[in-house]
């Protein structure tokens, strides 16, 4: 993804200290992705708002997207250097400008036609139970998880508990905590099954 520049933007002054926060988030300290996660999707939602308006009923979604996005770019890096509101006001107008597309080319579809471009970006290996053989597989990817990244993915894809239920659970304030957790969790189970996958081939 391209990040574009805004220098002559003017930011309000900054209420937090942000690197503070991406350490705290990269080191793993407790609450630490949740203080992150609240910064980001306040920004995002705020710039959202300016861009697309206060009556855009997609508002939550795109903040949410923006915000999971800054968190996996963070996390991937494993830092981050350069000043994270303009960053994330970036990532932010830019979903703004993939979602206006998206609206023009399907104008007048179902609501239900948004839900790709609305979709977490984690891999979903869970949905390929397809088998007993492949069941089997995915357990055994579980089996090698720690206990909360097992009892998070047992209580979304076995148990069907909803996001906000495990928000309330965990103490989080914001659900994207919770969503940044779920593709986290993935991504090792991901990672078994390819290693696995690799071996039948």
């Amino acid at each position: 993804m391209k990040f574009a520049e805004h220098a002559d933007e003017k930011f309000p002054p900054r209420e937090v200290d942000t690197a503070l926060l991406v350490r705290d988030f990269l080191e793993e300290e407790p609450g630490a992705d949740d203080r992150l996660s609240s910064f980001l999707t306040r920004l995002s939602r705020r710039t959202i708002c300016n861009f697309l308006g206060t009556r855009e009923m997609f508002t939550d979604d795109l903040a949410q997207e923006a915000s999971l996005a800054v968190l996996a770019y963070i996390r991937r890096r494993g830092e981050f250097q350069g000043d994270l509101d303009r960053f994330t006001i970036t990532v932010a107008r830019n979903t703004c400008r993939n979602f206006v597309k998206w609206r023009k080319v399907h104008e007048g579809r179902p609501l239900d036609d948004f839900t790709p471009f609305l979709a977490s970006h984690a891999d979903g290996p869970l949905d390929w139970l397809l088998g007993k053989e492949l069941f089997d597989l995915v357990q055994k990817a579980l089996d090698q998880l720690d206990e909360k990244c097992r009892d998070l993915l047992r209580a979304l894809f076995q148990d069907e508990v909803s996001i906000e239920e495990i928000r309330r659970k965990e103490g989080v304030k914001v659900v994207q905590t919770v969503y940044y957790r779920r593709a986290k969790c993935l991504e090792k189970v991901g990672r078994y099954l390819r290693r696995r996958m690799d071996d039948w081939d």
